[in-house]
């Protein structure tokens, strides 16, 4: 678990990195990678970081609108509280 663990957190910085120097290929691609390792249920933290990571990356790289829109429509109906 602590392996896993580490890993995701070491894709997360690699996902502020692609941010901070507006590589939006490198954090979608990062982004989605937490996906694939976080099929875990008790990883949530990590599944909303990748989500809320992807709607940024996608909405400031050039990324068709729809496709943006859509994704982070569905990070907000998916992790929005009341």
């Amino acid at each position: 678990h602590y392996t896993k663990v580490k890993k995701l957190a070491k894709q997360l910085e690699s996902i502020r990195d692609g941010i901070s120097q507006s590589n939006w290929k490198e954090c979608i691609d990062k982004a989605n990678q937490v996906l694939k390792l976080s099929s875990d249920p008790s990883s949530h933290a990590f599944i909303y970081r990748a989500h809320s990571s992807l709607c940024t990356c996608m909405s400031r790289g050039k990324y068709p609108a729809k496709d943006t829109i859509t994704k982070c429509t569905e990070v907000l109906d998916a992790y929005h509280t009341s």
